[in-house]
């Protein structure tokens, strides 16, 4: 039983898992000592014992993995011991090996603890590396995504492109273009490269009369040392203390050179002002006119796109040319006698320049003769551009982008200003539309002349700068290179060309041609017409190309016309087939349905191919006449209806009781004031005041008068000018010209005309502007025309409602607002509002009866009109007169209302 005593307390401890000692796992405490002999021996003999057992068997360890439930002998076989008594053991024999155990185990529980946070450490960072990844899987997935969109929409974009440029390659397309282009009158008679020719022959013309007049006067006795200062202060007319930087360095001319650039000068600037320039839209209106035409058309530019604005400057000018001619003989007299013969005379004397210049008078007629033609080719023909010739005044700053040095190595003037323009240039622009800037592009720039070109002797020709001519063919174009003769060199066959541009773009002056004064004494600068490098663009012959699209034009007008044929002859066999299906037996009838669903397609393919053509001619009538006809008869009714509410307001008031009351139209309060505001031109017999001196029941007088008053000044005010906020006089002047337009020109076009000439004038006027015009001119009818009517009827206690005058304000907004979609939303018809004044002649086409009354005689006059007519047009062109037909009758009152 010792034996086991003693052994137990080392069984049963058993150290925690977790590495944590409770307080089983506690060493056991020392026993009592009960007897004192032998301490020594039992002592030595249990250590010993106990040194043996934590050897090879240590069971302290091991108890961890007994089980508590299994008795201590029975799991552990030990050898047999003598029962001794055990001797009393000290606590410090046994703590060195308990100890070492004890902090062996702490470190594996720390060890094991640091291991645990490493690999959490590791499983976080693991987590955050895998969320990570997922975000950029998804993020790679969105970007797959993205790029499929993208991809299928460049496929997308590609099929749409490879369509468009299929259909635009089709015949059928170039048919459509050629049709529209006919509708829209846009085949212009020549081409760019045609117009910009035409325009160097009147450049070139102006320096050969230049250079003649040069010549002629430069041999005879001049003012001495004359400088480019002088030629800068002639030309500018400055006075003598002003500083021209232009001038700078001055250099001395030869008199032969100082008239000549000045004359080239003064030419150029006169036809500029005169015809050429974008500021005279036709050369026989006066400044204002010209001011009011130019601004006009600027606004057209800024709404309507490039073929819309073209058009309407076509349209414009015809009727222009026909109403304002101009004379080109009286601006070559007014040139050289006025200009050049003054300019000329401050370095010769007059009697001796005068024969020479006026010898040049029919050379300066033909200049502008054809700077006239040219102005009307251009503004009169050419719809797809605007041409604006260039030109800087004397002294001007130098503007690189339209304009460019004369000299074969030019050098930029240090002022950064030019002393003249040698050469006009000649811009194009295209216009977007929708507010958007013009497009310009330089067709040819300008040549100006700087003190550092006159002042440069590399500047001049000799004979080792011939040119030799290089010429590559690009399809129907021959460009021709200028450049430095080479051995070899040959110009090709000139036969296939128009040779006259290389010779006039080569063209030397006299000095050089005879070769005298080359290489020596002054520099010439007349030879310096050709720079060397610079492209020339020679056409071939045209023929084949116009015969080409001649054709194309010929075949389109039959196909437009077999169009229309088409669709008419379809409609009328659709007829047929509808009257015989009726009659056929039936088992005919499914062949004759098969004939009637054919020509119906046809019809419906008829009437798509009109509407594309409409849609590309920008021609949105969307609103049949019935429905603008509809629109119309709600501002009569509106109308009708308010002067109805206002004369019942009226019957209910009370008497002033300072006359009789009121009963017939002959004892009103101030029958003065009526007849003035009725029948401001006189009053006619019979009226609506009376009838061989019989008046009229009061009501009805008061109901037809404000309905006769409220349709005359709408009908004035708004329906019958252009524009409602024009001016009197301009509103006048754009009637005059629209009128010119509608019998020139058909009816696509003139409404086309009318629609960008009146958003034009809209675009001037914000809404705000309209809506105070609005307000203002219902305080004008209410305060100044009808509420003196009322007070003159039934005396100061008269007055107009807040209902009544919203019912005016509506019926106003009403008719502002027909009168703006008529004339910007429809163009194939105009329609046109009408009034007829009391005393005009019966007439049973325009107008019906308000009641169901006998009709008087054809002729007899009118009392008044109840409510407005409404009738269209259609232009024809060609000097005819437009087609008028009536949507809707005006309403009149007759005389036999009152007396049946």
């Amino acid at each position: 039983m010792e034996n086991e005593a003693m052994h137990f307390p080392a069984l049963t401890r058993r150290p925690a898992t977790n590495g944590a000692r409770s307080e089983k796992d506690q060493a056991p405490s020392t026993p009592k000592v009960t007897s004192t002999a032998g301490s020594t021996g039992s002592a030595s003999t249990t250590s010993a014992s106990r040194t043996q057992r934590s050897g090879p068997h240590k069971a302290p360890s091991r108890s961890g993995t007994i089980d508590s439930a299994v008795p201590p002998t029975a799991t552990v076989k030990q050898p047999a011991q003598t029962s001794v008594a055990p001797a009393p053991a000290t606590s410090s024999a046994p703590s060195v090996p308990i100890q070492q155990t004890l902090v062996a185990e702490r470190d594996a529980f720390i060890q094991q603890n640091s291991q645990i946070e490493s690999l959490q450490a590791k499983i976080k960072q693991q987590e955050k590396t895998i969320q990570q990844k997922d975000v950029e899987i998804k993020q790679k997935d969105a970007e797959i995504k993205q790029r499929g969109e993208e991809a299928k929409q460049a496929r997308a974009l590609y099929e749409h492109f490879k369509n468009k440029s299929e259909n635009l390659e089709s015949q059928p397309y170039r048919q459509e273009v050629v049709s529209i282009r006919r509708h829209l009158q846009v085949d212009e008679l020549c081409e760019p490269w045609e117009i910009n020719k035409r325009f160097g022959e009147i450049v070139r013309k102006v320096e050969d009369i230049s250079r003649d007049i040069g010549e002629s006067l430069g041999q005879l006795p001049a003012v001495p040392n004359l400088t480019t200062l002088d030629l800068l202060r002639l030309l500018s007319k400055a006075p003598e203390s002003q500083p021209l930087a232009a001038a700078e360095p001055s250099i001395e001319l030869d008199t032969e050179d100082f008239i000549d650039f000045g004359c080239r000068a003064l030419i150029n600037q006169t036809l500029f002002d005169g015809i050429l320039s974008h500021s005279v839209f036709h050369p026989g209106l006066n400044p204002g006119e010209n001011q009011f035409y130019r601004d006009l058309y600027k606004r057209v530019r800024d709404e309507e796109s490039q073929v819309l604005a073209g058009r309407w400057r076509i349209s414009t000018l015809k009727f222009i040319n026909a109403s304002y001619p101009y004379a080109p003989k009286d601006e070559a007299l007014h040139l050289w006698r006025d200009t050049l013969l003054p300019f000329c005379s401050n370095i010769i004397n007059q009697e001796l320049c005068f024969e020479p210049i006026q010898s040049l008078a029919p050379e300066l007629q033909n200049l502008f003769e054809r700077a006239w033609e040219w102005n009307r080719l251009t503004r009169n023909s050419v719809i797809m551009l605007d041409f604006h010739p260039y030109f800087q005044p004397p002294g001007a700053a130098y503007d690189p982008q339209y304009s460019t040095l004369e000299g074969r190595r030019p050098k930029h003037p240090a002022s950064n200003a030019i002393l003249l323009t040698s050469k006009l240039g000649l811009l194009s622009s295209y216009s977007d539309g929708k507010g958007k800037d013009l497009q310009y592009t330089a067709q040819t720039k300008a040549t100006m002349h700087t003190p550092p070109f006159l002042h440069d002797p590399d500047q001049k020709f000799t004979d080792s700068d011939r040119l030799a001519l290089l010429v590559f063919r690009y399809g129907s174009i021959l460009i021709v290179m200028s450049t430095a003769l080479e051995p070899g060199i040959k110009v090709g066959d000139r036969d296939a060309c128009k040779t006259a541009p290389i010779k006039s773009q080569c063209r030397l002056s006299k000095e050089s041609k005879d070769g005298s004064n080359s290489g020596s004494g002054k520099k010439r600068t007349g030879g310096a017409h050709a720079v060397r490098g610079e492209p020339i663009l020679l056409v071939m012959d045209a023929t084949e190309r116009d015969r080409y699209w001649e054709h194309r034009s010929e075949r389109a007008d039959r196909q437009l016309s077999g169009l229309n044929h088409e669709l008419e002859a379809s409609k009328k066999r659709l007829k047929e087939l509808e009257a015989i299906q009726s009659q056929v037996s039936p088992r005919d009838q499914p062949h004759v349905q098969r004939e009637i669903e054919r020509t119906q397609r046809e019809i419906r393919r008829s009437i798509d191919a009109s509407a594309l053509l409409r849609t590309h001619l920008q021609v949105y009538d969307d609103k049949e006449p019935g429905e603008i006809t509809s629109a119309f008869r709600s501002i009569n009714r509106a109308i009708d209806n308010l002067c109805r509410d206002m004369v019942e307001d009226m019957a209910k008031l009370r008497p002033d009781n300072k006359g009789p009351p009121v009963k017939t139209s002959l004892n009103v309060r101030d029958m003065l004031v009526v007849r003035q505001i009725l029948y401001p031109q006189g009053l006619t017999n019979p009226s609506l005041i009376e009838s061989s001196s019989v008046g009229r029941p009061i009501e009805e007088f008061v109901e037809f008068a404000l309905r006769f008053l409220i349709n005359r000044d709408i009908d004035y005010h708004i329906f019958q000018p252009f524009h409602p906020l024009l001016k009197p006089e301009v509103n006048t002047y754009v009637m005059e010209l629209y009128e010119g337009v509608r019998l020139r020109d058909p009816q696509v076009i003139s409404g086309r005309w009318r629609v960008s000439t009146f958003e034009a004038h809209q675009a001037t006027h914000t809404q705000s502007n309209v809506q105070n015009w609005l307000d203002n001119y219902v305080s004008q009818l209410i305060h100044y025309l009808l509420q003196p009517f009322l007070v003159a009827v039934y005396g100061d206690s008269a007055r107009m409602t807040t209902k009544h005058k919203e019912a005016v304000t509506s019926a106003v907004n009403k008719a502002y607002q027909w009168n703006q979609m008529v004339k910007t939303q429809v163009i194939l018809l105009d329609f046109h509002p009408t009034m007829f004044q009391t005393g005009a002649p019966y007439n049973l086409k325009a107008m019906k009866l308000l009641e169901r009354v006998p009709a008087p005689a054809v002729g007899e006059p009118i009392l008044a009109t109840m409510g407005l007519g409404l009738e269209s047009s259609e232009a024809e062109g060609g000097g005819r007169p437009p087609k008028y037909v009536w949507q809707e009758q005006a309403l009149i009152l007759s005389n036999e209302y009152f007396e049946t």
